[in-house]
């Protein structure tokens, strides 16, 4: 309680949408910077200037959104990732290490067959392409095998298995857990008490929302519960 209580405190101080808009102005100076010299005629410079300027301009209007956490409703969308963050960092820890090693499995025997495959980062665009179901069939039908070869038989069996697999468990599985830690976040948020979010500006309530996340998801966890019992007492009752 008191490590808690010590890092909410010094939390207290610290300003994330400060934090942006002067990350921001720093961009946005080092863009006029090299803009100046751009000006010149040093043409060395222009896609350094055109990047710090985009970086620039998309922190500055990031930072607009600090205006609307002072109601709810008109921050739902900010206040639903902010209260989500947590327990969906926690699950892609998980799903990073299991892509990880469909990138790394796919790259390894497909490469010589498929161009798709043909390098790590190539294969991860691949897959991920895959994921948001893109190019399936032309995946497909471009790992290419000699079927008169018994090893080459093995290796095209494997490809289609292998991307039945991935494309399976990442859409129907992860996709959705995915989809439910967003939901209960949102759940949570929608019903809580006041008409504005201070989480998002002051970072002493947060215990107070955990407790609110916890309470949500035993009540859930007890509904589920009275209905598995009631399901087996009605089973277990004996038929007239």
């Amino acid at each position: 309680a008191v490590v808690s209580t010590q890092s909410t405190g010094k939390n207290l101080f610290v300003s994330y949408w400060h934090i942006c808009i002067i990350m921001a102005d720093i961009v946005l100076i080092g863009a006029g910077f090299l803009k100046f010299l751009v000006d010149i005629e040093e043409r060395y410079y222009f896609d350094s200037c055109s990047l710090l300027l985009g970086i620039g301009v998309w922190l500055s209007y990031l930072g607009l959104l600090r205006y609307l956490v002072f109601d709810k409703h008109y921050s739902m969308l900010l206040n639903t990732m902010v209260a989500a963050l947590p327990h969906l960092a926690r699950f892609l820890v998980c799903v990073i290490i299991i892509s990880l090693a469909f990138i790394l499995c796919g790259w390894l025997i497909l490469s010589p067959y498929c161009t798709k495959f043909a390098t790590f980062w190539v294969t991860m665009e691949t897959l991920f392409s895959l994921l948001n179901g893109d190019d399936m069939f032309a995946t497909f039908s471009l790992v290419k095998t000699n079927p008169g070869i018994l090893s080459q038989q093995l290796i095209g069996i494997f490809s289609r298995l292998y991307l039945y697999s991935y494309v399976c468990f990442f859409i129907y599985v992860v996709l959705s857990l995915c989809i439910s830690i967003v939901e209960d976040a949102y759940t949570v948020v929608s019903n809580y008490k006041s008409d504005s979010c201070p989480w998002i500006q002051d970072a002493s309530v947060l215990p107070e929302f955990a407790t609110c996340w916890e309470v949500n998801l035993r009540q859930r966890r007890g509904s589920a519960r009275s209905r598995g019992k009631s399901n087996a007492s009605i089973k277990s009752k004996p038929r007239v």
